[in-house]
Order: C-alpha cells, then sequence, then structure tokens
C-alpha cells in the first residue's frame, strides 16, 4: 500500500492548491478524503504505518516533532497549541 501513499505524495508535489489543502487539513479523514478525491486510496492504518516515511513538506506534520505527528493520526485531530 505504501506505492499508493508515495505516488500521492508526488502527485502533491506538482499541485500547488492542493499542497495547500493537505498542509491545513484538521484530521487523518481529511487526508483520506483529499486522497480519494484524485483517485487516490488508502486507509488511515495505511497513512499511520507510513508516515514516518512521509517527509515531503505537503504534509501536515512536515517540520513538526514526532509527537506531533503521533497525536494527530492517533488522536485523529491536531494537538491543541502550548
Amino acid at each position: 500500500m505504501s506505492d499508493v501513499l508515495f505516488r500521492f505524495e508526488d502527485f502533491v508535489h506538482g499541485q500547488d492548491d492542493l499542497r495547500d489543502q493537505l498542509q491545513q487539513v484538521q484530521s487523518p479523514e481529511e487526508i483520506l478524503a483529499l486522497a480519494a478525491a484524485h483517485g487516490f486510496e488508502f486507509s488511515k492504518q495505511d497513512l499511520i504505518a507510513y508516515a514516518v516515511s512521509l517527509t515531503a513538506a505537503c504534509w501536515v506534520w512536515s517540520g513538526k516533532p514526532s509527537q506531533w505527528r503521533r497525536y494527530f493520526l492517533h488522536e485523529g485531530r491536531r494537538p491543541r497549541a502550548a
């Protein structure tokens, strides 16, 4: 399944509007919906399993600590600002 995630990441790279939307999502489900709207199907479990390898700047967790990414993926929402 990782191939779909990496193909989606490559696709987003060339789409400024989609990249901006992906950086602003509020939940993993929004990532799944954005991907599905463009023909890329994967599950939340797939996203969790491969997220550590998804390092492109398009991802909402880019540049954030690993704890932020884990919270976002497992709790289903952005951490509250400290």
